[in-house]
């Protein structure tokens, strides 16, 4: 199938399931080719999960039944083990559909689209992320800070400067500028930054932060 009959079928299932305002078409398209999955309507139902379960906080519950409905109910007579006293067409039991979820969370289609979500957001806000840090370090190393207060901006910092996995397994080597300023720069300013505090019990990492940088 041509490149143009796979956007015009992503656009249809994106319009179907009414997630136009979430995704392109060649963003579909994409991750069906990065995934190897070319049912595109999983792939539309799988962000429908992830994004009720990030977005939105529903349970694990609540999102599989509003992705994927037709997986909820009973099929036939030899029904998954805890419906075998319903009927086809009743919902399967709260149990069942948490374990389907789980094993939709551990398939590698779901990983691959919550990796690159991840991966989009860390890069599109690396520039206002080291402003909040920046603010961070200058609240380390000032000395009228309180040692309880700087302990908490340590660990906001070392929390924040982790990179997601998938931005350690990719390489940016384009040179991707904004204001001038470059990701590369920025995640290789990070990396060296935290490097200095990570693995330091509180009291090393106080006596390191009340002495300026060399």
């Amino acid at each position: 199938m041509d490149i143009k009959k796979r956007l015009e079928n992503a656009s249809l299932v994106l319009k179907q399931f009414n997630e136009e305002d979430y995704l392109e078409p060649s963003e579909l398209v994409s991750i069906s080719e990065d995934t190897g999955v070319n049912d595109l309507s999983k792939i539309a139902k799988t962000i429908i999960y992830i994004r009720k379960r990030f977005n939105e906080g529903a349970s694990r519950y609540e999102a599989f039944k509003s992705a994927f409905p037709e997986r909820c109910v009973v099929t036939d007579t030899d029904a998954p083990l805890g419906s075998k006293d319903k009927k086809v067409g009743d919902e399967l039991g709260r149990t069942t559909i948490e374990l389907k979820a789980k094993r939709l969370e551990n398939s590698k289609l779901y990983k691959y689209i919550v990796s690159t979500l991840h991966t989009s957001l860390y890069v599109t806000y690396a520039l206002d992320r080291m402003k909040v840090l920046d603010l961070s370090l200058k609240k380390i190393f000032d000395e009228r800070t309180k040692d309880r207060d700087r302990i908490e901006y340590m660990k906001v910092f070392l929390q924040e400067t982790r990179k997601p996995e998938k931005a350690q397994e990719l390489e940016l080597n384009v040179n991707i500028q904004n204001n001038d300023v470059s990701i590369v720069q920025i995640e290789d300013k990070l990396d060296k930054i935290a490097s200095r505090l990570q693995g330091l019990d509180a009291s090393k990492v106080i006596e390191l932060s009340s002495k300026k940088e060399g």
